[in-house]
Parts: C-alpha cells; structure tokens; sequence
C-alpha cells in the first residue's frame, strides 16, 4: 500500500486524533487453511475484494469496467490438494453495499473501523439504492445477483493446478464462468454504498476525514485554484466513506446509504455450496470430503474485524440449505465437540486469482447547457451569429420547449460486427450554493493547502458545464431535509444540482414533464420539468468484439447533438 502521506493513501491520516497505519491485506499467509465455502454440509459465504486487494488503480479508468471472466481458489500454501468433488455449487457476483477498512491506531495498533465491513443479512451486502420515503427501509433498485455459475458439479483436480505469474503460489480454477460476464467498477451502476459508518459526512474534521482518492471531482467543480503568492493548488478530491449524518441534526441518515460510486465499491462474492448427496454424480457415486483448505490471510492482526467474509456453514449433523433462516443471515458454524461455535463474521481475506476482460468502455460527456451550449457571454447588437447563444436570454419561455437530434458518423449500422455503441442522456437541472440554512454539503476539506470549501461555495454555476470530471459523479446524492422551497426538501441533493434524471435511450425524454417528474422532489415546488432541465450530458456505452481473432473495438470519428426550440401552442 501507499505511504500514509501520499494521496494515494489507504487510510485516514488520524481516527479520533490518532493517526493510523494500513498494510497489505494478503502480506501475511495465515497458516491453516480454511474449509468453507469448499463443505461437503453446505455453506453460504460471502467475501470481498476491493480494488486495491486486486492490485487495480483507483483512479485509472483502464481498470474501469472490467468483465471478471474467470476466477481461481488458492490451496492452502503448505499442503496437498486432494481431489473432490462437489456435486451443486454456485457462484454469485456483484458490488457490494460494504467497503471493509482495516485501518489501525498507530498508537492502539487496534482495528479503528469495526464496523466497515460485510453486515449479517446476505442480501445487504449487495448495493443498493433507497427511496427518501419513510424511514429509509424501502429499497428504490438493487441490481440483480450475477450468476457466474450456478448449479454445476465442481471437481478439484490437483493436476489442475497453476502458479501465478511469480511462479510461487499454486491456484486452482473455480468451475468456468458464464457469459455474459458479471462487469465490475461498472460505470453504468448508479447505485451508491460504502459508508463505514464512522464519522459525520455533514462536516470537517469529524472523527477522520475522507481519503479516498476519486477519479472525478467529489464536489468540487474546479479542480484547482490561485493560493498564496499566486501559487496554483490542485484538489485532490475523494470518495466520502464516513457515516452519512441528516443535514439539519446530528441524527443518522437511514436513506442516503453511502456516498462511493461504483468504481469504488469491492467485489462481493456469493458462495453457494449444497450439502453433498451419497448418490452423486449418478455415473460413479462419489462422497465429497471436504479435505482442501483455502488459503487466507487476516487483514488485521490484533482482532478479528472489520469483516471481509460473512457466512453460515454446516456440519455432519446439521446441513446447511436454503430452505434454513441461516442461509438469509449468516449464522457461522458449530466448531463442534462442545466448544460452541465460530463468529460468522471475520477479517479473512481469500487468495484468489482472476481472469479480467476489458470489453466495456463508458465515455462520459460534461454537461452542456441547454440555453448557453457555447457558454457565451450576454449577447449585444454587434454580435454577428446570434446562433451561438446564449438563447432567449437565458430563461426558456413558456411557449417554447427544445426537440432534440443526435448523428454519427459513421453510422451506427456500419459498426463492426458483434460490437455497439448505446448513447444515453441525461438532463439535470440548476446548480446549487452547497450552503442552505447555514448547513453545508459536501463539506469539502481534504487536509492541509486543499481546502475548496470557500471555492466550492457559490461557485459551482460558472465552473460545472462542460466538465466531463463533474459528470462521472454527478449522481451522488444524499438525503436532503435543510429549506430550499417550501419548507424541507425530503429528498436528494446532488453533489452539483437539485435534480438530476437517469441516463435514457430517448433523448426527447429530457424534454418530457412525464419523465422528468419521476426525479421530483417531495415538497411543494421542488419540481423538475422540461423548464428546470437547465443541463443536459450523454454517454456512449461502448462494447468491443472480444471473441473475434483479432478482437475489434468500435470507433466514433464524430458526434453531434442538434435541437431547435418549437413551439408548444397547437
């Protein structure tokens, strides 16, 4: 891992006063092997990896939307590997809601983040996205569970066995993984997660400050600014992990649920191991026994938190399935002989070894304003091509309303075979002072010479079009009671504006009340319609052809949107 001192650092600079020390989650081989998921009685596991566990960059978007096409167990290091055979096994993958933080005291050398990691209920560890109605128990989307395999017979051949590219550790594959492929770091993933749930993400300086490094611009829409002596400082901006805390109260947030986009979010992984039946597989009858041991690592050495694996195990006596409350919560496993039971939750983290495919590319827009494209200054009567803007002098009349057109060249159509490129849109509306009421967010500080906060106050409207750093986290949101209209909102403000919508395929549904109002806010004139839709952005979704000899990649030589203002009276 990076320095405490660098930007590239994986922990705070201090918890609560003390400063902290991160290191390498797999440097130290723990040295007994661990049985589940591979339990011929059952089991449901669950484990992350963040990118820094897979050696991927933060902030590099080649390491962006990356297709896992396949994945390898690590036998534990210093023992054979018997053969086996499973016979039901099943892979699920996704983002996970959670992000464990092993960060310790320096002064403690204790675990500063307990509660950072994987929670109890198997299906809460997949991110999700709430609804800002109620008292934030509704869930507004969750993308599905992705089955990498699911139900296959899983044999460990110890013949099958290869080292890593080091040539030191031995890995096995995983039975193989389906297509499609399950996209992680997808940017197409608006759901949000990662709350520690340490800290206050309504102010600086509370119990840490936020230092994960983001490749967008977290709020602030200039990335640099003039300091002392004329000096040029550079945000570094970053992903806000800390508990998300109501913007008016020291109460906590139930509906916001996290601040990192999906770039920053671990790979969770879904192991489902049916307990072992004596008659199969039908052709020769074999008895799985459960000999081989994963390789692990414990990512803190003083305790047993914050949590990269969660599970429910069974024994000879008592078999896991899913038809048991425990295959829902995780529940551990009985050690057995009177002893009493493991936790099931604990900081192990699993060898393992992937097959990453880059077929995905997101190529994100800044937004572009609808009345001022060309952000124009006031026009006069010398301006000689009042085609430039800005239009209407700024404010779209009530009789007017834009009809929007794209075009590529070449034309999609002529794209070569099997790859695609999908265009979306996306409307937004006006840009925000992030004071209301006396209450700021994002509190933007990210230590030392680069505090934007003075920056970032009143100034997002003139730095935040065009910004293609602003779009890629423009939907971040957070629950919102301060007083914009007429009394609190109760609803998301986003890290730039009010409103923001979706992306959609039909890009005249930035023109339309019927869509826009789905993204309205839940007070009396909090509204989003084709009037309040000041911004608009696209993104093309890029696919390549990646079973082809040689693979090939579609190309855009140009782009254009066109829109005239037509009149709403028939």
């Amino acid at each position: 891992v990076a320095d405490q001192g660098s930007i590239f650092r994986y922990c705070p600079l201090a918890f609560n006063g003390d400063a902290t020390v991160a290191s390498n989650t797999a440097s130290v081989p723990f040295g007994q092997g661990i049985q589940n998921p591979l339990n011929p009685y059952g089991a449901r596991l669950q484990t992350v990896w963040r990118e820094i566990d897979m050696s991927l960059s933060r902030v590099d978007p080649f390491d962006f939307n990356l297709d896992v096409e396949q994945m390898y167990w690590a036998p534990v290091t210093s023992a054979a590997v018997f053969f086996d055979i499973f016979d039901e096994v099943s892979l699920f993958l996704g983002h996970s809601e959670r992000r464990p933080e092993p960060c310790v005291g320096q002064f403690s050398a204790l675990s500063v983040m307990d509660e950072s990691g994987l929670v109890q209920a198997f299906q809460d560890n997949y991110v999700r996205n709430k609804r800002p109605t109620g008292n934030g128990g509704q869930i507004e989307s969750r993308p599905a569970p992705h089955a990498a395999y699911e139900g296959v017979q899983f044999t460990i051949n110890p013949a099958e066995a290869i080292l890593e590219p080091n040539g030191i550790n031995r890995f096995l594959p995983l039975p193989d993984f389906q297509q499609p492929y399950f996209t992680w770091r997808d940017e197409t993933v608006m759901e949000q997660g990662g709350s520690s749930t340490y800290g206050d993400d309504t102010t600086t300086g509370a119990t840490y400050e936020p230092y994960i490094l983001s490749p967008f611009l977290g709020g602030v829409c200039s990335p640099q600014r003039r300091g002392g002596g004329g000096s040029i400082q550079l945000a570094t901006p970053r992903w806000d992990n800390r508990e998300n805390i109501h913007t008016t109260s020291g109460a906590t947030d139930n509906f916001t649920d996290g601040l990192l986009g999906s770039v920053a979010l671990p790979l969770l992984a879904d192991f489902q191991t049916m307990c072992d039946q004596p008659d199969l597989p039908a052709e020769f009858r074999f008895i799985a026994n459960g000999f081989n041991g994963w390789q692990i690592s414990l990512t803190v050495q003083s305790g047993p938190l914050p949590a990269f694996r969660a599970f429910t195990g069974g024994t000879p006596n008592n078999c896991a399935s899913p038809q048991q409350n425990r295959w829902a919560q995780a529940s551990g496993q009985n050690a057995g002989g009177g002893i009493g039971s493991n936790d099931w939750r604990d900081n192990s983290l699993y060898w393992t070894m992937a097959d990453f495919l880059k077929r995905q590319t997101v190529a994100t827009s800044g937004f572009v304003e609808v009345l001022n494209p060309h952000r124009m200054p006031p026009r006069t009567e010398n301006d000689i091509d009042p085609r430039l803007g800005p239009f209407f002098g700024g404010a779209m009349p009530a009789t007017r309303k834009p009809n929007f057109e794209w075009h590529f060249e070449p034309p999609l159509a002529t794209l070569p075979a099997g790859t695609s490129i999908v265009p979306e849109f996306r409307a937004a509306s006006r840009t925000v002072d992030r004071q209301i009421s006396g209450q700021n967010w994002p509190p933007i500080n990210w230590g030392g010479n680069n505090d934007f906060a003075t920056l970032a106050s009143g100034q997002t409207n003139p730095h935040f079009a065009l910004n293609p750093f602003v779009a890629g986290d423009a939907h971040i949101r957070k629950y919102d009671r301060r007083s914009v209209f007429s009394g609190p909102r109760n609803y998301w403000s986003y890290l730039y504006n009010e409103h923001v919508s979706d992306y959609t395929l039909t890009i005249n549904d930035l023109a339309d009340d019927t869509f826009l109002n789905d993204f309205a806010g839940n007070s009396a004139g909090d509204n989003f319609r084709y009037r309040d839709a000041i911004y608009f952005n696209w993104r093309f979704v890029m696919s390549a052809n990646t079973t082809a000899s040689p693979p090939v990649s579609p190309s855009v030589e140009s782009f254009a949107i066109s829109y005239r203002f037509e009149s709403t009276i028939e």
